[in-house]
């Protein structure tokens, strides 16, 4: 069984100044497996999914991506919105080497119409 640590425990520190590296350690002292990374980017998501997957590989730190997206808006304009921005996490999926990309099938959808 693997034990993976998620961003998301530390979602008012890594709203702020904190950084998802900060994380890398907390996953070596406590032996577990990989990382769950959420967009808590502060700039350039590209350069710093890069750095992190870099500092983590070399502690033997797999990855996964949660992105905040949904697949069914309550809209047409909204549901396209939704794929441009998987297809954005898809890619930052790949650079952290991720296996595994979560999605949300619908944020605040009416699924009286699905």
């Amino acid at each position: 069984m693997n034990l993976w640590l998620s961003a998301v425990l530390w979602d008012e520190k890594l709203s702020g100044a904190m950084e998802q590296k900060e994380l890398l350690k907390i996953v070596k002292e406590n032996n577990l497996s990989g990382l769950e990374v959420r967009p808590y980017w502060k700039e350039d998501p590209i350069k710093e999914a890069t750095e992190l997957y870099e500092l983590g590989a070399a502690m033997g730190i797999e990855f996964s991506y949660a992105c905040n997206d949904a697949i069914i808006g309550d809209s047409l304009e909204k549901s396209q919105r939704g794929f441009a921005g998987i297809r954005k996490s898809i890619e930052i999926g790949k650079i952290l080497g991720s296996k595994v990309i979560r999605v949300n099938i619908g944020l605040n959808t009416d699924w009286s119409l699905v």
